[in-house]
């Protein structure tokens, strides 16, 4: 109230006894500060209020009228016939302290391990190390999560959630929209800048892979003490580069919060900013989705080699450790990415897109053959390394941009020169086939593992918690 009030140049009084509440003999300090969900303040003139109400109830929502906007300047708070608070509203609104906190660089950053130094399994444990790792509880799905909810509310869903990103109609339109949200603590853990950029960069290329411009976004910035200077600087140093990566994709942040003070004894958490992208795909392009589309497809790589295994899941995985270093993001090519991708869609070749993120090319590989839900369906792909470190970072690293882009035989050479068009390279991994099997070629040896049992590696989460509301209620 007092923002709307005071950025308006006006004051406002509200009557705290008109604001619904759930529990009785409510002070009016805690009506004021309380944080309910899923409520919004809006103005209109009297003479439009009845229009309002109508709309509004049209969707089952309650309206309360608290009061009304003045000329005075002050916010007046009214609670049980008296005045409880009035105070200029720009103090709130505008001429709130801002403080200039120090930040220091971690000292860990320079103690981490380095991932070139790690050792990894022979290429002949391979099969076995793809199964254990699609299993671990940050790679494998998380259907057994958001299926408990409902996502077809108002039959508007056109792609579920389980994909790059959910895509829903616009009643009344040709229009759709595009939602994603992303993060990864484990980049912010090592660069707090490069990971704030990864952060939005990763969500509006998730947005981009169903074929939509991204808009803007919101953001949750999840962080321990800020009293603390080694603190400070992650936070400071991610909304750097989230500012910096929004200014370079043109994607305005218009909302969001902010949770601090997350701490144990053992420590705070990692920086974690998670964003929010929304996207939107016009009339006549229909959406792209993220698994393959049928056999007889060529499976193309768009984006640059992964050159090591910093950052990845995968090391993490493995050693337990976060490796440096952090991917560099490039924020010229992901800009080209979305470009690229969004033109794509536009041509209706029936490709599919899906991106390279969190466990690298070879989760995205697997989930677009599980995604498709046919066992039947099945890849053959040439991963080109010299030895088993550059064999392990193309398949497991998680340099970005990268999409796996899948398209019928006969239009490859397009995609390869549109890719080229927005200056990204870009090269052929293989096909799909109706064999049922992922079929890896690399370093002289091949590599062949059962669609459904990458399927059961993938999905087993959900068996080791059977009862996902009391796993829910634990975490």
């Amino acid at each position: 109230t007092a923002e709307m009030a005071g950025r308006g140049g006006m004051g406002v009084t509200i009557d705290l006894d008109k604001v619904p509440q759930r529990a009785r003999n409510m002070s009016a300090y805690e009506i004021m500060l309380s944080e309910s969900q899923e409520r919004m303040l809006g103005v209109c003139t009297p003479e439009q209020l009845p229009l309002v109400k109508k709309i509004l109830a049209k969707w089952d929502l309650e309206t309360h009228v608290l009061g009304e906007l003045n000329n005075s300047g002050l916010m007046t708070v009214i609670h049980k016939g008296q005045v409880v608070a009035q105070i200029p509203a720009t103090k709130i609104s505008e001429d709130s302290p801002i403080y200039h906190r120090q930040g220091v660089k971690p000292a860990y950053l320079e103690e981490l391990p380095r991932a070139d130094d790690m050792q990894l399994p022979p290429l002949e444990m391979l099969p076995s190390v793809i199964m254990d790792f699609l299993a671990s509880p940050n790679v494998s799905s998380k259907g057994w999560i958001f299926e408990q909810y409902d996502y077809m509310v108002q039959t508007q869903t056109l792609i579920p959630p389980g994909n790059d990103a959910a895509v829903l109609k616009v009643h009344g339109s040709g229009k759709a929209l595009a939602v994603s949200t992303d993060g990864n603590p484990l980049f912010c853990y090592l660069d707090p800048y490069e990971g704030g950029k990864h952060a939005v960069a990763e969500a509006a290329r998730n947005v981009a892979c169903t074929g939509a411009r991204p808009l803007a976004i919101t953001n949750c910035l999840n962080f321990g003490s800020p009293l603390k200077p080694e603190i400070f600087y992650q936070l400071a140093e991610a909304i750097r580069g989230i500012g910096d990566a929004c200014r370079a994709l043109n994607t305005p942040v218009t909302g969001g919060n902010v949770s601090l003070y997350n701490e144990s004894p053992e420590g705070a958490i990692c920086p974690t900013p998670v964003i929010g992208m929304i996207g939107a795909i016009d009339s006549p392009v229909r959406p792209m989705k993220g698994f393959f589309p049928h056999d007889e497809c060529s499976i193309l790589l768009v984006g640059p080699v992964s050159e090591h295994l910093g950052g990845s899941e995968f090391l993490r995985w493995r050693t337990g450790k976060a490796c440096k270093p952090c991917p560099p993001c490039d924020l010229g090519l992901e800009k080209q990415m979305v470009d690229f991708l969004v033109h794509l869609a536009s041509t209706n070749l029936g490709a599919s897109a899906h991106d390279c993120s969190i466990g690298g090319l070879l989760v995205s590989l697997v989930e677009c053959l599980v995604w498709s839900e046919t066992d039947w369906l099945g890849a053959q792909i040439a991963i080109d390394a010299s030895d088993v470190r550059t064999c392990y970072a193309e398949l497991f690293g998680e340099f970005a941009p990268r999409v796996v882009v899948a398209v019928p035989i006969a239009s490859a050479q397009h995609v390869f020169d549109l890719a080229l068009r927005y200056n990204l390279p870009v090269r052929q991994l293989g096909r799909t086939s109706r064999g049922g099997d992922l079929v890896i070629e690399t370093c002289n040896q091949t590599i062949s593992i059962a669609t459904r049992d990458l399927r059961c590696a993938y999905e087993s989460t959900a068996s080791i918690f059977p009862d996902a509301s009391e796993q829910v209620a634990r975490h």
